[in-house]
């Protein structure tokens, strides 16, 4: 053991570094917490930046869904155009051809109210006033603008159906 006079010089020692050696280590313990705080931070910097990044990544992946599901819906819609161009040129010509049609009927038209008349005229005198006024209401329809080509040839073929009738009913008729 050391002696008393010794050992109050130790303890005196001891007593008188311990301000010198608190000092060296309250500058370590702050430094400790300051570092610790700076870590805490720089973790939750961490974190806020993680989150960004997926929330970054979630709309980056259903932006790519977006774009591929209107890729999809673009091709869709190049098939419709290039299907009605396609019927539009088949209507096309489908009017090209009517057009023709009509050049064609347009005088056909014309030589069966000629040959409804002939064939009146060759018939027996049968109802003359009412046959007559047909054939000439179609000789008056056929010039007109104002009439579509279809109820034009509709009335003519009207007109045959009557002569037709004519033919195969039982009339009584008073002529002169």
């Amino acid at each position: 053991m050391i002696p008393l006079p010794k050992r109050l010089l130790a303890v005196a020692l001891v007593l008188a570094s311990a301000p010198l050696a608190a000092a060296p280590l309250d500058a370590a313990l702050d430094e400790s917490q300051q570092l610790a705080t700076d870590a805490k931070a720089s973790q939750a910097r961490v974190e806020q930046l993680d989150d960004a990044s997926r929330e970054m990544l979630t709309e980056y992946r259903n932006a790519l869904q977006q774009a591929e599901a209107l890729q999809g819906y673009n091709a869709q819609l190049r098939e419709l155009v290039a299907a009605q161009r396609k019927e539009l040129t088949g209507y096309q010509q489908q009017l090209d051809g009517i057009e023709r049609t009509q050049e064609a009927v347009t005088p056909q038209m014309r030589r069966m109210v000629e040959v409804l008349g002939e064939f009146i005229a060759a018939d027996l005198p049968f109802l003359p006033d009412e046959r007559s006024d047909r054939l000439a209401q179609l000789q008056d329809l056929l010039p007109r603008a104002d009439v579509s080509l279809a109820e034009k040839y509709r009335r003519i073929l009207e007109a045959y159906q009557v002569e037709s009738d004519y033919g195969r009913t039982l009339e009584a008729w008073r002529g002169e």
